[in-house]
């Protein structure tokens, strides 16, 4: 089979299962978990398979490379966790602080104009910078601020708790990827740069593709802990719940409402707002994984002592 089809057909696959987690559990699809082990075993197969060609689309031996490997990594946590950190800021405004989707799009356009302005600064001053990274290592721990900073988020936030890290996440294009890019590309002669520049453009939409599952995976995982958690002070015997309920079927009674319907919408009421909070509790948690990861990421790319 041509590496082409190969190739598309096991992206394709994953990317299947990608889309098909916003609509159902992996863990309770065996059709997910069937299209990801085939999608695997075909990448598995196309890189066996250029491996071997006399004349490949993509040279894998350029892998052999240890500073190129190292970048690689590097550049599949940044864009794991940018990726997983641009959906979670999207799906915090609209689902968590209920920004309409315009205006949630306008504040993160506008703020994500600050990696152009950053990428100015590299391009004219990261020449004076010999070690390289000096710059991606502050990158990632900049990445954990950020994390940081939208985990302890409280509700209803005002639009100026969020300008802050919208705008320092679009720094980390100057802060990461363009350094890291700089010291992976530049072991290779110009006619394998091409084939190492189409690696790292598969590791970048596998990155892409696993980062918006692991997101999706956790944030239903952390939803249903929190809702099991707080079902459990919707009960007779919590005096606040009982005092909730009365004042919410008390309201309905008022608006028109029988005692029976007044009780059944206070209690709707309120299951909607033990859903509403897990939800927002989950997004937090996603921040403070993102938060996690990069400080990882940060000790990881410490050590390395084939890259400067």
């Amino acid at each position: 089979m041509p590496g082409r089809i190969v190739a598309a057909l096991a992206l394709g696959a994953l990317q299947v299962v990608v889309q098909q987690l916003n609509f159902a559990q992996f863990s309770d699809s065996p059709l997910l978990e069937g299209l990801t082990a085939c999608g695997l075993l075909l990448l598995g197969v196309f890189v066996w398979q250029q491996w071997n060609h006399p004349r490949p689309l993509l040279r894998f031996h350029g892998l052999k490379e240890a500073t190129f490997r190292t970048g690689l990594m590097l550049y599949a946590l940044y864009y794991f966790i940018n990726n997983a950190l641009g959906y979670l800021i999207s799906r915090f405004l609209q689902g968590g602080l209920g920004y309409p989707v315009e205006n949630a799009g306008h504040l993160v356009g506008m703020t994500s104009l600050a990696s152009l302005g950053g990428a100015l600064i590299y391009f004219r001053y990261a020449g004076l910078v010999s070690h390289k990274k000096w710059i991606f290592v502050p990158g990632f721990l900049l990445t954990a601020f950020i994390g940081g900073w939208m985990a302890s988020m409280p509700p209803y936030a005002s639009t100026s708790w969020l300008l802050l890290p919208l705008t320092l996440r679009g720094l980390l294009l100057m802060f990461v990827a363009l350094p890291v890019a700089n010291i992976a590309f530049q072991s290779f002669a110009m006619e394998l740069y091409p084939h190492s520049y189409r690696i790292k453009n598969i590791v970048k939409q596998m990155a892409y593709s696993f980062s918006t599952a692991t997101i999706i995976v956790f944030e239903q995982h952390r939803v249903a802990i929190h809702q099991t958690n707080l079902s459990t002070n919707v009960s007779a015997n919590n005096p606040v719940f009982g005092h909730a309920m009365e004042k919410l079927t008390h309201h309905f009674e008022q608006a028109g409402q029988s005692l029976s319907a007044a009780h059944d919408l206070a209690l709707s009421q309120i299951l909607k707002l033990v859903a509403d909070q897990s939800i927002f509790m989950s997004y937090l948690d996603g921040f403070q994984f993102i938060a996690i990861l990069s400080t990882g990421a940060a000790i990881f790319a410490l050590w390395q002592r084939r890259i400067d």
